[in-house]
């Protein structure tokens, strides 16, 4: 097969040729055949070639780089579309282009190689990182060599990682690791060196078996490495000062840098006692501290499919006998709450499929009806070749977290339910800014939520420049932590409305802080109630003087009559006493026949049921009443109430009680336990 030029021949060859085509002295066979031969040697090259001339008209465009690209070479004639294509963001594409005339102002004295790389877009769309070398000749011809470099870095980057790895590794691990081609060492960590005693100086590059292997293990230890056994071994080791320990060695055949190379561990033995014994010392630590846990330290067998340890706390928690777990994996299944059982069980096999640690929540059912919420957090635990073999974790009894979050949800819940459909408008400032408001705030204020929520919104530019000191002494002894009493200011809506407030404040626990909990009230109408309630009280207080003086004027006036009918009565009553029952008086002792009897008796009768009223009345404490105590006499006679009264008679109930007291005074009722109404009634029509 005819080995492909190198980029360094395809230069050369290019330079004659361009040589010959600017002095005009190659022959036309000889110029063909170098056309050939150029032709080839541009397709068959492992890399994308594109030569274009000053003007920036791409004379060759090879298929290499219309694989990198994804474009054909009439797709792209010249350097313009190129550019336009392979870099559509136009960020980067600035910086390519300012790239380009740099290099280009470097290499405008002379020939000179150009490299750099840029990620070009595909025509698919990929991203590809490549790298460019170009070669400007003195004709204005520009050949540019580009190479899809991804690839390698990522093959680099992988390498560089995986040895990286190794270094770590070797250096994180407690046993001595070597790796050796035939005996020679080529690499060790630094255990190895410490464990042998040796600098590493002294064994790189050497034969190093029979430095580091005492003389009776030798032969055993060279025939184990003949055979290629994998298998681990035990042997004796021997240190730079002639001392012989106990080792155990572990090794394999691995591709290293290109050859097949042995990975050896080694592990001193001689310790083993002393880590078995720290071992012993670590497991009782550890089931001392699970048996005196609050939570469940469980252990499970992944490849068995069985629970191998779990700490005392299960029977505490669960309610059932750890026996029986151990006996029977389904137990658990059996204990978890039935909604909850598929999660439980799909999130337990997760564990095994993950890297990390997983936190499960569920339920479980008590023997005793009782439902626990448990919050279980497994993390899977895998061989040396990466596959899980058990599963270890840690349950604990969150129920009464559970209980105090669903509570801490349903107050929540049930305050914003309350904010949402309050009449008043209703806020949380937290630390100065404005963190809650309620729908009524939004259409009150004329603002959206997101408007008061956002960072730069100042709650002060809501308030009137009259009330702000008001607003900020109450907000600075919140945060005092002193209580404020409901106050009154003035606001402004988004629109510049004005109207009157009043403001409850308390300081409430939010988000882990303190922060104000505001409740707002408009009183604007009840403002214009209250100032249109003192004006009619102004004048019903007026009308009340006048009709004061009207009703002393006809208290008078009646007192006047009264006195005139008291008087009229006084007299007819005296002058029928002195002027007709005298005479009565002597028919009746004279003698009369039956009829004329009978008619002085009819007048003597009538005469009587006259004046019986008025004898009864005027010779009585009644008539010491005055006309206004008659008039209350008569109401109570009539069955109304002393509220009933002042209403009628538009005075105070307690001028009422005034006058009761009066009329059962002049009544002789005083300290007596008769009732006035009653007694009124005893009174003749």
């Amino acid at each position: 097969m005819k080995k492909k030029p190198t980029r360094a021949e395809l230069e050369e060859k290019i330079r004659q040729l361009e040589a010959q085509v600017a002095e005009g002295n190659a022959a036309d066979h000889a110029v063909d055949l170098g056309a050939r031969f150029y032709h080839r040697c541009i397709e068959s090259a492992p890399y994308g070639i594109m030569i274009h001339d000053e003007k920036g008209r791409i004379l060759i465009f090879n298929s290499q780089l219309e694989k990198i690209t994804g474009y054909q070479r009439e797709e792209i004639p010249d350097i313009e579309t190129w550019i336009k294509k392979l870099y559509p963001d136009k960020a980067y594409r600035k910086l390519v282009i300012e790239e380009r005339k740099k290099a280009a102002l470097e290499t405008v004295s002379g020939e000179k190689m150009r490299k750099k790389e840029a990620i070009i877009k595909t025509r698919a769309g990929d991203k590809n990182l490549c790298q460019y070398s170009s070669l400007l000749l003195k004709s204005g011809i520009r050949i540019v060599f580009i190479k899809n470099v991804a690839e390698q870095r990522q093959t680099e980057e992988l390498l560089h990682e995986s040895e990286e790895r190794f270094r770590l590794l070797s250096e994180a691990a407690i046993e001595a690791v070597l790796i050796h081609k035939d005996g020679v060492l080529l690499k060790a960590n630094d255990q190895f060196f410490n464990m042998f005693g040796y600098q590493p100086e002294e064994l790189l590059g050497t034969q190093v078996v029979a430095k580091v292997i005492a003389d009776e293990s030798l032969g055993y230890v060279r025939k184990k490495i003949e055979a290629r056994d994998s298998r681990p071994y035990e042997a004796m080791g021997r240190r730079k000062d002639g001392e012989a320990f106990p080792i155990l060695c572990h090794g394999k055949m691995i591709k290293y840098q290109g050859r097949e190379v042995r990975v050896v561990t080694i592990s001193d033995q001689s310790y083993q006692k002393e880590a078995e014994r720290a071992l012993q010392q670590s497991e009782e630590r550890f089931r001392e501290m699970a048996e005196y846990m609050r939570e469940v330290f469980w252990l499970f067998d992944w490849t068995e499919q069985k629970v191998i340890y779990a700490s005392p706390a299960y029977e505490v928690i669960w309610g059932r006998p750890v026996e029986d777990l151990y006996r029977r994996y389904e137990e658990w299944g059996a204990s978890i709450y039935p909604d909850d059982l598929a999660y439980a069980e799909e999130s337990f096999t997760q564990i095994a499929e993950s890297d990390g640690s997983k936190v499960r929540e569920y339920r479980i059912l008590r023997p005793d009806g009782t439902i626990r919420w448990i919050s279980d957090r497994g993390v899977a635990i895998k061989d040396e070749n990466g596959k899980v073999y058990r599963i270890a974790g840690i349950a604990e009894d969150i129920t009464e977290r559970k209980l105090a979050q669903q509570a801490l949800q349903e107050s929540e819940d049930k305050f914003r339910t309350v904010s949402e459909q309050s009449p008043n408008m209703i806020f949380i400032n937290k630390g100065g800014k404005v963190v809650y408001v309620n729908q009524k705030c939004v259409e009150v204020m004329g603002y959206e939520k997101d408007e008061f929520y956002s960072p730069e919104f100042d709650f002060l530019s809501l308030i009137a420049p009259e009330s702000i000191d008001t607003v900020r002494s109450s907000f600075a002894k919140h945060t005092a932590g002193q209580e404020v009493a409901p106050y009154e200011y003035s606001l402004f809506t988004k629109n510049g409305k004005k109207f009157e407030v009043i403001i409850t404040t308390k300081l409430i626990p939010f988000e882990g802080d303190r922060a104000i909990l505001g409740i707002v009230t408009d009183i604007s109408n009840l403002k214009r109630a209250e100032s249109a309630l003192k004006e009619k009280d102004k004048k019903l207080e007026q009308q009340a003087r006048h009709l004061e003086e009207v009703n002393t004027a006809l208290k008078v006036l009646l007192e006047h009559r009264e006195q005139e009918k008291n008087e009229l009565e006084e007299n007819l009553l005296t002058n029928i006493k002195k002027l007709v029952f005298p005479y009565l008086e002597k028919l009746d002792k004279g003698k009369l026949n039956p009829e004329s009897q009978t008619y002085l008796d009819i007048i003597q009768s009538n005469l009587k049921d006259v004046i019986s009223p008025m004898a009864s009345t005027l010779s009585s404490n009644y008539l010491a009443l005055t006309p206004t105590e008659l008039q209350i006499a008569d109401m109570i006679k009539h069955g109304k109430t002393s509220k009933e009264i002042a209403a009628m008679l538009n005075v105070s109930a307690k001028a009422i009680a005034f006058h009761r007291g009066n009329i059962r005074k002049k009544l002789g009722l005083t300290n007596k336990k008769r009732n006035l109404r009653t007694y009124l009634q005893s009174f003749p029509q």
